[in-house]
């Protein structure tokens, strides 16, 4: 956790910066929206929104630190980022990156996302057919993927996780061991882990803490790392 936490400082150093000194389409106060079909260099804003439009081409960075990021479908962009805000990514979208720290990510269909999908405050949620190429990391949120490939890890700590449809994670999954004020029973909640219909887990399931496990009968799993695991198959929808 402390190296990811490494990663979200300097990604919050990095916009701040990035949107203090922007090279690209940058406003301080003020949402800037990239119109359907536009090629543009990329957008940053400190308290405002960023939209681009269904199929724009952006060779930058979509960013905000106050706001909301939303993606059309079918838009191309690099990292798509926000401190303090939802990201939106529409169907059949190619992005580098997706992260929020105070946030919820929501990706559509059939996206690509050739790095890594990540929040500290928020949920995570995947839709079919889309292919992430880095991990996908959450601390206080749920995770949900549907019929999505993983190629890297998917690692949460305190929000559980729904892996369904088909999901296919070729890293591992990782349920972190709560630290700091997390670790009082009085706040502490047990998350929920599920394994759905067809899910396929290449690496280790690695359980650092106390966890309600589902894993359909139709899974395949790798190994299993923990104390005090109880695993319980289910069959249909639903466990």
């Amino acid at each position: 956790m402390t190296q990811y936490k490494t990663r979200v400082a300097t990604t919050c150093a990095a916009l701040l910066l990035s949107v203090a000194l922007p090279a690209n389409a940058g406003s301080l106060n003020k949402s800037i929206k990239i119109d359907a079909g536009a090629t543009s260099s990329g957008a940053s804003s400190v308290n405002g929104s960023v939209t681009a439009g269904e199929g724009a081409i952006v060779s930058g960075d979509l960013s905000t630190v106050n706001g909301r990021v939303s993606l059309a479908n079918g838009v191309q962009a690099e990292d798509v980022e926000s401190v303090n805000g939802r990201v939106q990514v529409g169907d059949d979208c190619i992005v580098d990156s997706v992260s929020t720290v105070n946030g919820r990510n929501q990706i559509g269909e059939r996206v690509r996302v050739s790095g890594d999908v990540e929040t500290v405050n928020g949920g995570v949620t995947v839709g079919r057919g889309t292919s992430v190429s880095g991990d996908v990391n959450a601390v206080n949120g749920k995770i949900e993927l549907i019929g999505v490939s993983v190629e890297g890890d998917v690692v949460n700590t305190n929000g559980g996780m729904d892996l369904n449809e088909g999901t296919t994670i070729n890293g591992s999954v990782v349920v972190r061991k709560p630290k700091g004020w997390w670790t009082s029973k009085k706040k502490q909640q047990i998350p929920r882990v599920v394994i759905g219909p067809n899910g396929v887990i290449s690496g280790t399931l690695r359980l650092e803490r106390e966890v309600e496990l589902f894993v359909h009968e139709t899974a395949s799993i790798g190994s299993v790392e923990g104390d005090n695991i109880d695993m319980q198959r289910y069959s249909g929808s639903e466990p």
